[in-house]
């Protein structure tokens, strides 16, 4: 079993799919108290039987993510049962991580980082916030076109952002991201706010690579029709809930 984790990346896709969001592992980001020596050890199981040791269970690995809560939950409940190393998890926005990785910058704690965007993932790479993890346990099984050559972070799922509209408010969808910008969108369009919501920031940087620098125009045209920035992606859906915004 792989235990390393995820952030997101993005790749041109087809339709009203304009990227993919790929989950992106980041092994150590630091080590505030020894733990990124625990992070390195999980690539070996704990024995031949892969029991936990007691050296396992006297070391704690700090994991900060941005994934679902259930899903992470129960990730780090297999991994402490399989290995006996205990977890310490922060669970927040791609955003608010970040923030903290930066605050944490002169001291790192987290040993492992869940994001949700590749471009964040490499920007610590080049930042040099992150430590090459090539022995990964089962690195060789993902796709490795999506992960880091030098095993800075791994990229372990994918999945596809679209547009998602109310069905009770919208009788005719569009069929291009520039539809949003017409005049009868003006003040009915939401999206997550890229400072916090990597999927956003990836929807941004995947557009921009496939349109160069004139794609700004497109959001500058949704700023001029009334788009709010609904905050990271969970409160985006629910202020486009039925009798809210349209989209």
């Amino acid at each position: 079993m792989m235990w390393n984790w995820t952030c997101n990346a993005r790749k041109k896709g087809s339709g009203l799919v304009l990227t993919l969001a790929l989950g992106v592992a980041l092994a150590g980001c630091g080590s505030g108290s020894g733990s990124g020596e625990a992070a390195q050890n999980t690539a070996t199981p704990a024995s031949a039987e892969n029991k936990p040791t007691q050296a396992a269970a006297d070391k704690t690995l700090t994991v900060y993510t941005a994934g679902p809560e259930g899903l992470a939950n129960k990730l780090i409940e297999d991994f402490q049962s399989q290995s006996g190393i205990k977890v310490e998890m922060f669970q927040g926005t791609t955003g608010k991580i970040l923030a903290r990785l930066e605050a944490e910058k002169s001291n790192p704690v987290a040993d492992v980082v869940i994001l949700a965007s590749l471009p964040s993932a490499q920007g610590l790479k080049n930042e040099g916030l992150t430590l090459p993890y090539p022995e990964a346990q089962n690195a060789d099984k993902l796709n490795k076109d999506w992960s880091d050559p030098e095993g800075n972070y791994f990229s372990t799922s994918a999945s596809a952002l679209g547009i998602a509209y109310n069905t009770k408010l919208v009788t005719t969808p569009p069929t291009s991201w520039s539809d949003l910008t017409k005049p009868e969108y003006k003040d009915q369009i939401n999206i997550p706010d890229p400072s916090l919501s990597g999927s956003a920031l990836d929807f941004i940087t995947g557009y921009l690579s496939d349109q160069g620098d004139g794609g700004w125009s497109l959001f500058e045209q949704y700023k001029a029709n009334g788009v709010a920035l609904a905050g990271a992606t969970r409160r985006h859906l629910i202020r486009s809930s039925p009798g809210r915004r349209a989209w």
